[in-house]
């Protein structure tokens, strides 16, 4: 398994990607390319017809720019983390939840070399820390450099495209901002047309009219805009959804075990 992650900052972007293994053979770097499959399109008959894969020169790898996880998953410390051979090793770790959850706990396994024997354990959904202990006796792990992830499932309350409501949302305060500005401009032209000199009058008419007409156009805009906002809150509706759930890498050193 390759994991990709992107940072819930990162924004909306596209590129291929490849992917290569490197290993020390002799004294000498030996470096390959890895090749991942995807399936030859069309498959016209999904249920009956078996698949026929191709091999991808990269990989595409897309960041959506506008919708975070249910839940990040993280160790507490981006450092790698050591342990000695045999012993055991504590992994504080930090939930940042942007969504509710249907449960109170998530049951997680391990993802990496000389760690996929670890039991599964549950954490709470209802806390925003948690922690991860890895017995190295029983997973006979030798020494040497490694990266992991946690994964599991959870159900999110999921609401889709919340990017339509955030937008939404800023055009209808600025809408009600400069609603606000015009019905304070028209009220100010009003007094002042009572005590104006007859012979400006018909200007000043002009002006409120026209002040007017640019309220009445801008109250216009506020109900589409208000229209707006509720469809997308519609569309937005959380719903029940199986998020996969995978930790950041976590690295971790198993140091051997030191000779008396």
């Amino acid at each position: 398994m390759m994991l990709v992650t992107a940072h819930q900052d990162t924004p909306r972007a596209f590129c291929s990607a490849q992917f290569v293994g490197r290993a020390q053979v002799d004294g000498a770097e030996i470096v390959r390319p890895c090749r991942l499959a995807s399936m030859a399109w069309p498959i016209v008959d999904a249920w009956g017809e078996i698949p026929s894969p191709r091999l991808l020169l990269d990989v595409p790898v897309s960041v959506s720019g506008f919708e975070n996880s249910p839940i990040t998953l993280a160790a507490q410390s981006k450092q790698v983390m050591e342990v000695t051979a045999g012993e055991k090793l504590t992994i504080p770790l930090v939930e940042t939840r942007r969504s509710d959850f249907s449960g109170d706990t998530i049951s997680l396994k391990v993802m990496g070399a000389g760690f996929e024997g670890v039991s599964p354990f549950d954490i709470s959904l209802k806390s925003e820390t948690a922690e991860a202990v890895l017995d190295l006796e029983k997973l006979k792990t030798p020494p040497g450099d490694y990266t992991i992830s946690f994964y599991g499932s959870a159900v999110a309350k999921y609401r889709h495209r919340m990017y339509d409501v955030a937008s939404a949302e800023e055009e209808l305060r600025r809408v009600e901002q400069e609603q606000k500005t015009l019905d304070a401009e028209v009220i100010k032209l009003t007094e002042e047309a009572k005590s104006i000199p007859i012979e400006q009058k018909t200007e000043a008419d002009k002006v409120l009219e026209a002040a007017v007409a640019r309220q009445k156009a801008n109250q216009a805009a506020l109900a589409i805009v208000t229209e707006r906002v509720k469809k997308a809150n519609d569309v937005s509706k959380p719903n029940d959804l199986v998020d996969i759930v995978v930790s950041e890498p976590i690295a971790i050193r198993v140091k051997p075990v030191e000779k008396k």
